[in-house]
């Protein structure tokens, strides 16, 4: 081997089965927040769609909570997209890896 060269590991140890499964978790952990956002909400829309909970400050405390449970399962779901597509350019990448003849 050349000294100039630089060397690097002979084979990387992450399986298809561990992206697989890193996968599968990330989304099991996305569901599990979208289940808890749905029941930290629900009560409030129920209490909303009853007409239990009116006048002008029910009102803006409907509207914040709204805009708040939309901005948490919009930040929620692109940091979840996020990780997803970087699992799958990791998979990729290392597909491209093992086809290579060196």
């Amino acid at each position: 081997m050349n000294p100039g060269l630089l060397a690097g590991p002979q084979k990387i140890k992450v399986s298809d089965e561990q992206l697989t499964e890193m996968l599968s978790t990330y989304q099991a952990l996305n569901n599990e927040i979208q289940s808890m956002l749905t029941d930290f909400f629900q009560p409030l829309e129920s209490l909303v769609d009853e007409g239990a909970f009116t006048g002008k400050t029910a009102e803006a405390f409907t509207e914040y909570c709204t805009l708040l449970r939309s901005y948490l399962e919009a930040r929620y779901h692109l940091s979840f997209e996020e990780i997803k597509l970087t699992i799958e350019q990791f998979h990729t990448t290392l597909k491209e890896i093992d086809q290579l003849r060196i």
